[in-house]
């Protein structure tokens, strides 16, 4: 069998490429997937667990780094990069939909 070139119907520079923007993809956008989802979770287990603020923050922000990790194996098992790149930004902004919602919830009930 001859590898030179081609690794499964891409070539050697367009599998690089891949890993490249798959990489910047995992790291960038899962930091922002874990702090939005990080900042959505807090008013979820304010709100409905009845936690304090403090341990609140403190459980979201280690939920966040579970979800990182799986961002990143995510990132690497996803079909392509379009489809990647769409639902990174449909899970960023349902984070942020979340925390808008339940931070104004939470303003207005005090």
């Amino acid at each position: 069998m001859d590898y030179s070139g081609d690794i499964i119907g891409l070539t050697i520079m367009e599998f690089n490429k891949d890993i490249l923007y798959r990489t910047l993809i995992a790291s960038i956008g899962g930091y922002l997937f874990c702090v939005a989802t990080s900042f959505s979770f807090s008013p979820i287990f304010y709100l409905l667990f009845n936690i304090e603020k403090s341990q609140a923050i403190l459980l979201s922000t280690n939920l966040s780094y579970l979800f990182y990790v799986g961002f990143i194996i995510w990132s690497y098992c996803a079909a392509s990069i379009a489809a990647l790149v769409k639902q990174t930004l449909i899970l960023l902004l349902t984070n942020i939909g979340i925390y808008l919602i339940l931070t104004m919830r939470i303003i207005s009930a005090w």
